[in-house]
């Protein structure tokens, strides 16, 4: 008797344990799709600053938390820094080259995570990563992400958006921003310019595996403006697809 009652005790408290897991994760899942449904409304929820020094993403009303960052990017930032006021996640990507490149710059980068009281208040990428985007693209994408769908199970982000003569970014600038690809492949009828970035983990043994972001691009014949970009980090991926008019795209999350 005594026994079964231990039994009983214990599947009661975790099955308490469970049900308030559920609950913590339902509360990530509504916060990442109020920040997701922000875009919708970009002008009002975010500043978006291009410099020499990068691209920085300042949120106006602040909603993820480190644990929703924590789910997005699952992977321990290469370093965290703290003062009085905020705490900054830093995301250090190193660029890999072929061997024999010849590229004397640098073309790392960092994603640079800062939180105040709880909450992410800027999202920047340092360098000139995401400079190709400037001249309103990006804002596009983040609207449009804004405006997206979530297929059935909620994995898949699906959106699309014209482009009102909004510049693409070409061959040549993706060459001055990110410098050479690690590898050029004609797959097909087509020609995908590779780029891959380890990130940075000294906390992680040395002989590990450790995570690769990994790029394909793909330029039109004609103009060699950027018609298709494929993305992967480990569990997630993007796409963005793009006529001469409209643009596509999806993310796919495994949370």
């Amino acid at each position: 008797m005594k026994q079964n009652a231990y039994l009983l005790t214990v599947l009661k408290y975790s099955l308490a344990a469970c049900g308030f897991a559920l609950i913590l994760a339902g509360c990530e899942y509504l916060r990442l799709l109020q920040f997701k449904n922000q875009f919708k409304q970009i002008e009002r929820y975010f500043q978006i600053e291009s410099a020499s020094s990068g691209t920085t993403l300042t949120c106006l009303r602040p909603i993820l938390t480190p644990d929703d960052a924590q789910l997005i990017f699952d992977d321990t930032p290469t370093s965290i820094r703290s003062n009085e006021t905020s705490t900054r996640w830093h995301y250090d990507f190193q660029k890999r080259y072929i061997r024999g490149h010849g590229e004397t710059a640098n073309f790392d980068f960092s994603q640079i995570l800062t939180f105040e009281q709880g909450k992410m208040t800027t999202l920047q990428y340092t360098a000139a990563f995401l400079s190709v985007f400037d001249g309103g693209l990006l804002q596009r994408i983040l609207h449009a992400i804004g405006q997206g769908t979530l297929a059935e199970n909620e994995e898949r982000l699906e959106f699309q958006a014209g482009l009102d003569n909004t510049p693409r970014p070409t061959q040549q600038q993706f060459k001055t921003a990110w410098g050479m690809p690690y590898a050029i492949l004609p797959v097909e009828s087509e020609v995908r310019h590779l780029y891959v970035y380890t990130l940075s983990a000294p906390h992680i043994p040395k002989g590990e595996p450790v995570s690769l972001l990994t790029i394909w691009l793909v330029f039109t014949p004609e103009s060699q403006s950027l018609e298709r970009l494929t993305a992967w980090y480990k569990h997630h991926s993007l796409e963005l697809s793009f006529t001469e008019s409209a643009m596509a795209g999806y993310i796919n999350i495994d949370l």
